[in-house]
């Protein structure tokens, strides 16, 4: 199951870099998303270490890839613009 739920968020953290992230870079600065993004990794992890049965890590997944996409992208963004020339 560990080996189906990685597959699972792969394929769901590219549709998220490709789809999501797009979206929520023309609204908000990296930044902002970072503020919400980074609890919601959090939020996640807590959620695999609580799920109650394995089912729920499917449920869990999408979520997880989310939340992963949009810090691992800002994060990226942020920093290169925060680097000097």
């Amino acid at each position: 199951r560990d080996v189906a739920v990685t597959g699972v968020q792969r394929v769901l953290f590219r549709s998220t870099q490709v789809f999501t992230t797009r979206r929520v870079a023309a609204r908000f600065t990296e930044a902002q998303v970072l503020r919400v993004s980074l609890l919601g990794v959090s939020a996640v992890m807590f959620a695999y270490i609580a799920a109650p049965s394995p089912l729920w890590l499917f449920l869990i997944a999408p979520v997880s890839a989310t939340f992963n996409g949009l810090s691992l992208a800002n994060m990226g963004g942020l920093l290169s613009r925060s680097a000097a020339p």
